[in-house]
């Protein structure tokens, strides 16, 4: 028996919805749907709640009236301003309830005008060993609120909401699981968002570097692109031990790729998270999944989620 069941990933930005539906029978993973649909203006989680999910409602429909989901669970992927995300040192041990409490207390010093009970916290440890001086860890804190709001989406559309993450780490977890999760090696991966941009180092499916830069316009983004190299060389991770860098987002051209070469002399690839998996006969093999299947990887990443 199978422990995957047929499920559906969306990634949300301010935007835009997108959707990859997988489907698994036979053996084999299929691709069933892939499609995007743009607000009819730009979502705000700090609106009215009826406002943020007719607005996604809205969206869904369109989705879904030119394809019908085949599944019922679905997971969603969101922006960085989605959560709270800090990077901590700790001791290996502290026991989980304590470990929990540290984390809190960081937070509340760090962002005193949110209350730990508005926030859903989801902790990613990084033990002394796996490329790191000491012990650390990455602290991503959804607003239960937006969570919340993404509930009643979903029982509004009779859909079982699996999973919410951040719009890296769930393209991570599919590009771990390509360069193996278990491998010494480093990859880096780099989304390109609509206001920020995220720079990753993965050592095996753990992030021994993870940051979030913001820009106001696209002249920035390479000069502070430029200044993650200084950042993870501070970490005594070596630039040359990274044997590829992973893009993803739809901002990503051949011109910021080729960009990101010079300045990392680092294979930079255009990451397709289609390219190992069938197609479904019922998928329209377009633009979407050709030119901007890239943009995507979010989307599927959180759909081949397991746990």
């Amino acid at each position: 028996m199978s422990l995957f069941q047929n499920h559906a990933g969306i990634n949300v930005t301010s935007s835009k919805i997108q959707l990859v539906e997988v489907n698994y029978k036979d053996d084999c993973f299929y691709l069933e749907n892939a499609d995007e649909e743009f607000f009819s203006e730009f979502i705000n989680f700090g609106s009215k709640e009826t406002k943020i999910i007719s607005v996604l409602q809205n969206s869904f429909n369109e989705i879904i009236l030119r394809k019908p989901l085949n599944c019922n669970s679905v997971s969603f992927s969101f922006p960085h301003d989605f959560f709270r995300i800090i990077e901590l040192p700790y001791e290996e041990t502290l026991v989980k309830d304590d470990l929990l409490e540290n984390i809190k207390w960081e937070l509340s010093v760090l962002y005193p005008e949110t209350a730990n009970e508005e926030m859903l916290i989801e902790p990613v440890q990084i033990p002394k060993n796996i490329g790191t001086e000491t012990a650390k860890i990455i602290i991503f804190a959804a607003f239960k609120r937006y969570v919340k709001i993404v509930h009643k989406f979903c029982v509004r559309n009779n859909l079982n909401l699996k999973y919410v993450d951040n719009v890296h780490t769930a393209a991570n977890q599919l590009i771990a699981m390509e360069t193996g999760s278990r491998t010494e090696k480093l990859v880096a991966t780099v989304f390109l968002g609509e206001k920020d941009f995220s720079f990753s180092v993965l050592k095996g499916s753990f992030p021994i570097h993870f940051s979030v830069n913001k820009f106001k316009n696209a002249a920035e983004i390479l000069n502070k692109i430029s200044s993650c190299r200084e950042k993870i060389a501070a970490k005594n991770i070596q630039v040359n031990d990274i044997e590829k860098i992973y893009v993803f987002g739809d901002l990503v051209s051949d011109n910021f790729t080729a960009q990101l070469e010079k300045i990392f002399n680092i294979d930079v690839v255009r990451y397709n998270p289609f390219r190992k998996i069938k197609i479904s006969g019922s998928v329209k093999k377009g633009e979407l999944l050709s030119d901007k299947n890239n943009s995507f990887v979010s989307a599927a990443g959180i759909a081949f989620r397991l746990v």
